[in-house]
């Protein structure tokens, strides 16, 4: 118990040294472009964390490109067509997500596996088509978002603003995802993806809490996406291709699926890792997915197993070097 207490300790003490950091990143950091790879990571973490909760419960979903193209074109619509405040409009669009994804989950309901995961693709391209072929959402043409109304006299002008927004958003993302997963409903849903049928045997409705957290993890895309299209500024329907929706698949599995952090250094990683690959588009993207090739076969349950490895070799060197086996009793 004391040695559980003394870890969480130390957890705790490194969690508030890590969050003091990013919030003087912007006084620290003054170029632009470092910024917006902090921003940009933001929404990866948001975009992993919430496809890994989906996972947990039973779901390899892959529309998250779909989801987030909603948020960011609610966004445009709630602000163009009704005329809203942007910090209305904003929530707003999340809710909108999460609302179409609750009808997806039920018109969904009776479908499992892998014909979920091609039916989440199929719709992922319709939400892209319908963009292209919608006149009031540009015809495929890119479109601008205005930034966000001053909130209590603070204006988004430059990185700085857009850095702590995220920073907020990323926070309280995943404040409330780890909040359920330490909840019932986390427990639940780790029971139905181990057993349907041993969730339905103890009065579990599996249907019920998957479309939920479908809907839930489908809000906080759409509103990554509402944050994404004013920051973008000029937004087109390539931003939102099947191609994001595979990455930040990926970003969940190179991280690790085993704790909520897994999808976070995950999202990190891979945001980062191009650019220190300064070749040409064909070699850096060759070389981006041998690394992440070799990161799979070496570490398969994701860079977060990465400690746990390094202490088992030093524990195996140091049993080596003792010239005997350990005692077993």
């Amino acid at each position: 118990m004391a040695v559980m207490n003394r870890t969480n300790i130390a957890r705790s003490i490194i969690l508030a040294i890590l969050l003091i950091t990013l919030l003087l990143v912007p006084v620290i950091v003054q170029s632009s472009y470092i910024l917006h790879l902090f921003i940009i990571t933001g929404l990866a973490i948001i975009l992993s964390t919430n496809s890994r909760l989906m996972i947990k419960g039973g779901m390899w979903f892959f529309a998250q490109a779909a989801f987030y193209a909603i948020g960011a074109y609610s966004l445009l619509l709630f602000r163009w067509k009704l005329g809203l405040n942007f910090w209305v409009a904003f929530p707003l669009a999340g809710v909108a997500a999460g609302f179409i994804a609750l009808c997806l989950g039920y018109a969904t309901s009776r479908v499992k596996e892998i014909y979920f995961c091609i039916i989440s693709v199929a719709f992922s391209e319709v939400i892209r088509l319908t963009i292209i072929k919608t006149p009031f959402l540009g015809s495929g043409r890119a479109v601008s978002c205005p930034p966000p109304t001053p909130f209590f006299g603070i204006e988004f002008v430059s990185k700085v603003q857009y850095y702590y927004f995220i920073f907020i958003l990323v926070n309280i993302t995943l404040v409330g995802l780890y909040m359920i997963e330490k909840s019932r409903v986390g427990l639940i849903l780790n029971t139905i993806a181990e057993s349907e049928f041993l969730a339905q045997s103890i009065g579990i409705n599996p249907v019920s809490y998957r479309i939920a957290t479908m809907s839930l993890c489908c809000f906080f895309i759409g509103v990554a996406g509402a944050f994404y299209a004013p920051y973008i500024i000029v937004l087109g329907p390539t931003s939102f291709t099947v191609t994001l929706s595979m990455m930040v698949m990926m970003y969940a599995i190179v991280g690790g699926m085993g704790s909520i952090s897994g999808p976070v250094i995950g999202a990190a990683f891979l945001t980062v890792l191009p650019e220190f690959l300064r070749f040409g588009a064909g070699l850096k993207n060759i070389l981006f997915a041998a690394i992440v090739l070799l990161t799979l076969f070496f570490m398969p349950d994701g860079i977060i197993s990465l400690p746990r490895i390094v202490r088992k070799g030093i524990s195996c060197r140091s049993h080596k070097g003792g010239g005997k086996k350990p005692e077993l009793w």
